[in-house]
């Protein structure tokens, strides 16, 4: 009788594992089924991952199967994960070179607008017409400075992440 009760509870402690268990693939599928990788649902995802350990056994003929569910949930979130963030890089890198030919331009238009100042400035009869040309010149001149450091730290954060994809 106590060896029967023994194994009855065993049993129904195995019954409750594999329904705590079956819940957590659940609520994993949920998750996966959103679609949506967000720090919350990835901590989550890996909260469900230390549940599962904390569980405990619930059979030999359920433990594998439930195990193996479970398994390709978590991968198919983790999966979906990793080709979101690299999506997301890639949007980054694009917009990234797109903000640097734009300045690239920016500063070019700057430099032919300098030029085409300084050839004017000769044919300029008053002091003061001379001296704003210059404060002009000087405040393009600047800008392009201020151009070129944006581009610098562009260029910089670029390579960046390309050495982080190598």
């Amino acid at each position: 009788d106590r060896r029967n009760a023994y194994y009855e509870e065993q049993h129904e402690e195995q019954d409750k594992n594999y329904e705590d268990k079956r819940a957590l693939k659940e609520e994993a599928q949920d998750i996966v089924a959103e679609g949506v990788f967000t720090r919350e649902h990835t901590q989550r995802m890996k909260q469900l991952g230390v549940e599962w350990k904390a569980i405990g056994y619930c059979g030999k003929n359920r433990e594998e199967t439930i195990w193996s569910e479970f398994r390709s949930v978590m991968d198919a979130y983790f999966d979906g994960l990793k080709q979101y963030n690299a999506e997301r890089q890639a949007s980054w890198r694009s917009r990234m070179i797109e903000v640097r030919n734009r300045k690239m331009d920016l500063i070019q238009k700057q430099k032919n607008q300098i030029k085409r100042m300084e050839q004017e400035i000769v044919g300029l009869l008053g002091q003061r017409a001379i001296d704003e040309m210059e404060l002009d010149i000087q405040d393009k001149e600047a800008f392009i400075a201020q151009l070129e450091e944006e581009l610098e730290d562009i260029e910089k954060r670029l390579a960046d992440d390309e050495k982080k994809a190598k």
